[in-house]
């Protein structure tokens, strides 16, 4: 078992190094990451309209408002 366990290792190990050599790792676009980081895994606390202004350079939070909770 000791054995299988190091060859799963062995095996990730080997094929993250070659994802990073071939570069498919940290490479995602600008907006990927935004909309990523915003919406997070609470996909229906936003909607698109939140993630395209950000897009446009609005700011990302307005600390003039008070936060919103939802239920």
């Amino acid at each position: 078992m000791t054995i299988a366990v190091c060859i799963a290792w062995l095996i990730l190990i080997v094929l993250t190094g070659i994802a990073f050599w071939k570069g498919q790792i940290f490479n995602s676009k600008e907006e990927d990451i935004l909309k990523d980081s915003l919406l997070g895994s609470e996909t229906d606390a936003y909607d698109d309209s939140e993630v395209r202004d950000l897009e446009q350079g609005a700011p990302a939070f307005d600390h003039s408002q008070p936060p919103i909770h939802h239920p």
